[in-house]
């Protein structure tokens, strides 16, 4: 029987859909290392542009669940690592609270992570990258304020160690999150139409 199974469609097409989300899991956590303290914003960077890549090639054919389920998978992998905070209250009495730790982090990401999830939806139906720098922008702000708010862990984040962050004087830190995903949407956009010389002047002014 277990040959059979290994050569089941079904199983195969489950193994790929399990990967995947696994690349975009930890997509999201290359994200969530450009945030303060690690502050890695080349790697954040590099983490969003393979994520429009990627977003541009599996939404193909593919239904809202999938889409759904990419964006939260992202989601997870960015809240996990960028929310990790949250467990020092439980630690500060390990031995009676510090099992609930893990599961109040995740809970709490996959719950931040039905934002991007949405996002993700959405973009399936703009079906550009502007489309999905427009939901993600967006969703991103509704965070912020829906059943409260909760703007902690913003992308614009990432440039808190750099001289872009001083924009945020003007745009605030939403629109810098804003801003940093239409730019990696107009580099995505000027390396599919071949325009190097574009995407290069772009890219050197970060």
């Amino acid at each position: 029987m277990w040959p059979k199974q290994q050569n089941d469609p079904a199983m195969r097409l489950g193994s790929r859909l399990s990967g995947r989300l696994l690349v975009v899991f930890l997509l999201g956590v290359g994200l969530a290392l450009g945030q303060p303290p690690v502050s890695l914003w080349p790697l954040a960077l590099l983490s969003l542009l393979a994520v429009f890549w990627l977003e541009t090639h599996q939404s193909l054919n593919a239904s809202l669940r999938q889409a759904f389920e990419r964006g939260w998978s992202l989601g997870m992998g960015y809240f996990t690592v960028s929310m990790h905070w949250i467990v020092e209250p439980f630690l500060v009495d390990s031995a009676a609270h510090g099992w609930m730790a893990p599961f109040a982090l995740l809970l709490f990401a996959g719950g931040l992570s039905v934002f991007w999830g949405c996002a993700f939806a959405l973009a399936l139906r703009l079906q550009t990258p502007f489309g999905l720098a427009f939901a993600l922008g967006f969703f991103e702000l509704a965070r912020g304020y829906m059943l409260t708010g909760f703007p902690w862990g913003a992308l614009g984040y990432i440039w808190a160690d750099t001289p872009v962050a001083q924009s945020a004087a003007w745009i605030g830190l939403y629109g810098l999150s804003v801003i940093t995903v239409f730019w990696a949407a107009c580099v995505y956009w000027l390396f599919l139409r071949k325009q190097m010389f574009w995407m290069v002047l772009v890219l050197k002014y970060v």
